[in-house]
């Protein structure tokens, strides 16, 4: 696998008192007094559009928190075949494989420009050592993580709804957080390597979805863009026919 240079610039250390998503980020447990002493070890960092952020089978030497903007997981195949296995949005972790002394399982690849917090694994397991509520954190990220995996699998990848369905439920988890009607916009490759189908096939169902008015125009950037939620749901819940 070809590996590319890590483009990004260094904002400063992340002041975790005013994070925009410190309600959902792995500190959200941590004291006034923890998060001073650490403040000075995490970085803030921002990655251009389709920047790679960590490569799939590197070891992680630290984990990142989602600030702004969203990265897709790519997992690459022995036989060269990519899927995107993922999308994290803001306030999600990713390296959690770093707790286990893993490798990145996946390549992680910017949608549009990202700030994200790297967090130095050896900060977080010093403050595991001494505070449960962030062990317990550290579980509950982990569960989260299995959780989507599995209904990534169950709900979009596989069964036997039709790909409209499908992609109904997708663009649902692809909802911006603290938003009602955005969602991330991917392209049509990207969608179809989500789902498991053709590009002409997520192409014409866009289409559709937008000749429907379920989806709006682009929202405040190219990376956004508006939907109907409540006829996105029908559509999602097998409500409305093909």
């Amino acid at each position: 696998m070809r590996y590319v240079k890590i483009r990004s610039e260094w904002l400063g250390h992340s002041d975790c008192s005013i994070c925009p998503v410190r309600g959902s980020a792995l500190f959200s447990v941590l004291g006034p007094g923890d998060v001073a002493q650490i403040g000075s070890k995490l970085d803030d960092l921002a990655f251009p559009a389709a920047s790679v952020v960590f490569h799939q089978g590197s070891l992680p030497d630290a984990i990142y928190t989602v600030r702004e903007g969203a990265i897709k997981l790519i997992r690459y195949l022995p036989n060269g075949d990519r899927r995107i296995v993922g999308v994290l949005k803001p306030g999600d972790l990713a390296g959690l494989e770093a707790f286990s002394d893993e490798r990145f399982a996946c390549t992680g690849v910017t949608l549009g420009e990202v700030t994200a917090c790297r967090i130095p694994i050896a900060v977080v397991r010093s403050l595991a050592d001494s505070n449960e509520a962030l062990r317990h954190r550290i579980f509950e990220k982990y569960q989260a993580a299995l959780s989507e995996a599995g209904a990534w699998l169950s709900e979009l990848a596989a069964g036997s709804a039709s790909a409209r369905v499908r992609m109904a439920r997708l663009l649902l988890r692809l909802r911006k957080p603290g938003t009602a009607d955005e969602v991330f916009r991917f392209g049509v490759e990207d969608l179809g390597a989500m789902l498991g189908i053709t590009v002409e096939t997520a192409s014409r169902v866009l289409a559709a979805l937008k000749r429907e008015h379920v989806l709006g125009p682009m929202s405040r950037n190219q990376y956004q863009f508006s939907v109907d939620l409540a006829l996105l749901e029908q559509i999602a819940h097998g409500d409305v026919p093909d």
